[in-house]
């Protein structure tokens, strides 16, 4: 059940979010907030919590939903990648936490928390 309300509410703030727009607003305390990273960058600030990230990325254009997250020219949102991997459980609960005790001002500490209710 935990898993079924965590994918509801990632869907529902999908659905609320602006569409992506050329800025970069970096607004930590809006996790609604279009974070742009070209693919490198967002690999590897989030293959410490998120291993499987750069095969994920790869597979994007098929079917697999994370192409959501695909923004123009080689740019990707990451609170929507990010989004993703918790619905799929591709980002733990603990990675989560552990990633937010070192990292607490990075750009996806907020969403972490609000993802898993810390």
């Amino acid at each position: 059940m935990d898993a079924e309300l965590r994918h509801a509410e990632a869907l529902r703030r999908i659905q609320q979010a602006p569409p992506p727009t050329q800025e970069t607003d970096v607004d930590h305390k809006n996790s609604n907030s279009v974070v742009r990273r070209k693919k490198a960058a967002l690999v590897s600030q989030l293959v410490g919590i998120w291993p499987s990230i750069a095969g994920d990325l790869r597979e994007a254009s098929r079917p697999n939903g994370l192409k959501i997250a695909k923004l123009e020219h080689g740019f990707w949102d990451m609170n929507k990648a990010i989004e993703w991997a918790v619905e799929r459980d591709k980002i733990t609960k603990q990675k989560a936490v552990q990633s937010i005790a070192t990292e607490p001002d990075s750009p996806w500490a907020l969403l972490l928390k609000q993802s898993f209710s810390l």
